[in-house]
């Protein structure tokens, strides 16, 4: 397997590659000199690499992994935390600290001196919040489960669990409240440190969104502070580069958002044993409407078809594969079109399919946390 380019296997593999040819550029040590040893190490390390269990080829990536400088690591990397112990940093900078909750923060924030923690609470919140929420409220029914699971298991920390029952009530109650207090650790931060923030801390301009969109989002989550550089300053209009230039249908001219409502569900869902993330009728639907558009420009555009379940995506490509291509131009070039799960794109021209949910009394509502 080859090595991830940059990881610490990589970076140590190029190093011994280094130290080959540096001593081979020397000429051909003598038996049992110094470099003939160095040289015989490096060959044997190098083909041990890939073997996490070959002693002196461990013992010399974490050697490379300590004498770094610069680590980049997911905050709950195996191999960060087995640096904690003896490592650490001038500067932990965390990138999207918004979207981890405190439990993923605590171990970067631990290594560094100093904290940068870049993101935004008011976007989507860290993944499976509310399972973690669940999870810290029923801690006491959660640890009788572990004491019931077979020995031994490595997973279960036996300290944690004779801890636990160590603790009074009133501790356990407080341990509860005290994790649910920082679970949203970022979130936190940011609201106890708000009133050090100068005022020009926010960040307010965007120059992506097409400016109804933009102030859509302003709205919603920034209360209306946002400003919009993608339209002329003077006039107000939208920017000639970020508009869509579709012709057809004509009721998509000059719209930045369209809305095509559909059923919540097939009724049929039960009979035909539909998985509960998808709906053909909704994939046909948007497969005709795609057939409509057709667009002015001379070079193609790019379409993404966005939607929050995997297993709509799947229904979307394997239509587009039997149906062939769906949009075209009016100067015959086709739009360039990929169906993903919804998250960040650079496409233009966007549609979000799935992404609103029913009320139950007929009417679309929307919960914000559902779409960024």
């Amino acid at each position: 397997m080859t090595p991830e380019n940059g990881s610490e296997q990589q970076v140590t593999r190029d190093l011994l590659m280094q130290a080959i040819e540096r001593i081979e550029a020397l000429g051909v040590p003598a038996a049992g000199s110094v470099q003939a040893d160095w040289l015989e190490a490096c060959h044997t390390m190098v083909a041990d690499l890939v073997s996490q269990n070959a002693e002196i080829a461990k013992e010399f990536r974490e050697l490379v992994k300590r004498s770094a400088s610069i680590t980049y690591s997911t905050t709950n990397d195996g191999d960060l935390a087995a640096l904690g112990s003896d490592v650490s940093y001038d500067w932990a900078i965390v990138e999207e600290a918004g979207k981890v909750h405190g439990f993923e923060l605590a171990l970067p924030m631990f290594l560094g001196h100093r904290w940068l923690l870049i993101g935004d609470p008011k976007q989507l919140p860290p993944y499976r919040i509310e399972d973690y929420d669940k999870a810290i409220a029923e801690v006491a029914s959660t640890v009788q489960a572990l004491e019931q699971l077979q020995l031994p298991n490595k997973n279960v920390d036996r300290d944690f669990i004779h801890g636990w029952r160590d603790r009074t009530e009133q501790q356990q109650q407080d341990f509860q409240q005290y994790c649910t207090r920082w679970l949203r650790l970022f979130e936190r931060l940011h609201k106890l440190t708000a009133h050090h923030e100068p005022e020009g801390g926010l960040l307010t301009g965007q120059h992506r969104m097409h400016p109804t969109i933009g102030e859509l989002v302003s709205e919603v989550y920034y209360d209306g502070q946002l400003e919009h550089f993608t339209q002329d300053a003077a006039t107000l209009a939208p920017k000639p580069q970020i508009l869509h230039n579709l012709v057809t249908p004509v009721e998509l001219r000059g719209r930045a958002v369209v809305w095509l409502d559909l059923p919540a569900n097939d009724p049929r869902t039960l009979e035909i044993a539909t998985p509960k993330y998808r709906s053909e009728a909704e994939a046909y639907a948007l497969d005709r409407f795609l057939r409509t558009l057709h667009f002015g420009n001379s070079e193609p555009l790019e379409l993404a078809v966005l939607s929050p379940y995997a297993q709509q995506v799947a229904v979307r490509i394997q239509l587009e594969v039997s149906g062939g291509p769906v949009v075209h131009s009016g100067r015959s070039a086709d739009m360039i079109m990929g169906c993903r799960p919804s998250r960040r794109s650079r496409s233009r021209t966007r549609i979000w399919s799935r992404c609103w949910l029913s009320c139950g009394n007929g009417l679309i509502g929307w919960k914000p946390r559902t779409l960024n």
